[in-house]
């Protein structure tokens, strides 16, 4: 005992430092020297266990490769985090460690620190450490367990592609140009899930569906040479907006055989407009447009010119036609690299793809700089209109 004995009424506090039985008794005189009787007390001194649970915390480099961190965590799938443990026991005993990380790789570990875990899919998970010691007490590291938010990884979207401008030759003052109609042209399809290539139709063996520009005034002289001599069909040239005489229209009723060409022949007479051509012929128009037949015709005059001189209105790289148009693939189960377009005229509205494409590509990644942009929308898909919009509703 830390006091053997003592004279005063309070002798303050005892510390018991051994296993037993202990007792204590009390005497008291009085002014006269008198004795009281003695009061005994038995006092049982058990022993105490010093053994406490393992304390400390963990913590992670929150995929950044930085230390210490022990907040939630937020990551995008397929990142490493790496844990650590600072863990100590009061008494020195060995400490076990049982790591939970849900959702992840490895899902458990018993290594104290340095575990380095992937997560791979998106959703919430959490992580939760128990160290115990050989005596078995136990703690679970953090208190309420440490969550992890993986999010998915945004797609890594294809290059955006611009439609290629057709350079005219300039003969006394007309603007002439050559469409030639052919087919099974092997076009590249690139999307965020891959590339492939679809035979096509196209105009001048060309990738992309061709842009004509032309000002108000501009006399106009196309010809076109109809070379679909695999599907034997007629096309024509549908200049559609353009106020132009019937009979260079490309409706119909004037349709260009096989292995046969007609001049088109006009003057723009009307104000700045993006217009656009497309095939017309008769009984083969929504299939041949659907194949890939079609252009874009951007039309100006003095007021655009003089807005676009002004910086009001965007021009150069910065005036963008996009021809927006749904197509479906066929599967390519052997691997061959080549997906047919799937066309069913069954459908009450028309044929309807599951596949966007702007520019021949699905959601195609364009970068752009702080200042305005000018996009010409161009609907060529055959049934399917479109509510376009930007994804954080402002304004266009």
């Amino acid at each position: 005992m830390s006091i053997q004995s003592s004279t005063l009424e309070n002798p303050g506090d005892v510390v018991f430092s051994e296993v037993g039985t202990v007792t204590i008794s009390l005497i008291v005189k009085d002014s006269l020297g008198l004795d009281s009787n003695q009061t005994n007390v038995t006092i049982n001194i058990n022993a105490i266990s010093n053994n406490q649970a393992p304390t400390g915390h963990i913590s992670h480099d929150n995929g950044d490769g930085s230390t210490g961190t022990v907040t939630d965590i937020i990551i995008t799938e397929g990142a490493d985090i790496l844990f650590n443990s600072n863990i100590i026991d009061l008494e020195n005993d060995a400490i076990s460690y049982d790591w939970h990380f849900q959702g992840a790789i490895p899902a458990i570990s018993t290594s104290p620190s340095n575990i380095l875990v992937n997560y791979a899919t998106p959703g919430n998970y959490t992580v939760t450490l128990i160290a115990t010691d050989v005596n078995g007490n136990s703690t679970t590291f953090p208190n309420s367990p440490l969550n992890v938010t993986v999010l998915a990884k945004a797609p890594i979207l294809p290059a955006f592609r611009s439609l290629p401008l057709l350079t005219p030759n300039i003969v006394n003052d007309v603007a002439k140009y050559t469409l030639d109609v052919e087919e099974n042209i092997n076009v590249t399809i690139d999307t965020p899930n891959g590339s492939w290539t679809t035979p096509m139709m196209r105009y001048n063996g060309l990738s992309l569906q061709p842009v004509i520009a032309a000002k108000r005034g501009d006399k106009i002289e196309v010809t076109v040479n109809n070379k679909l001599t695999t599907s034997n069909e007629e096309t024509t040239v549908h200049w559609h907006g353009f106020k132009i005489p019937g009979v260079e229209d490309g409706g119909p009723d004037l349709p260009i055989a096989v292995n046969s060409s007609k001049n088109y022949s006009f003057t723009m007479n009307q104000s700045a407009a993006p217009l656009w051509f497309h095939p017309h012929a008769d009984g083969t128009t929504a299939t041949q447009v659907y194949k890939g037949l079609a252009g874009a015709f951007i039309l100006t005059d003095n007021i655009t010119e003089t807005l676009e001189n002004n910086q009001q209105l965007p021009s150069g790289s910065n005036d963008i036609a996009l021809l927006v148009q749904d197509r479906q693939f066929a599967d390519d189960p052997n691997n061959t690299g080549i997906r047919n377009l799937v066309y069913s005229s069954t459908g009450a509205s028309g044929m309807l793809g599951n596949t966007i494409l702007v520019n021949g590509v699905e959601m195609p990644s364009l970068e752009v700089s702080t200042s305005q942009y000018r996009f010409r929308i161009f609907n060529g898909s055959n049934a399917r209109t479109y509510d376009f919009g930007l994804d954080t509703n402002e304004p266009f």
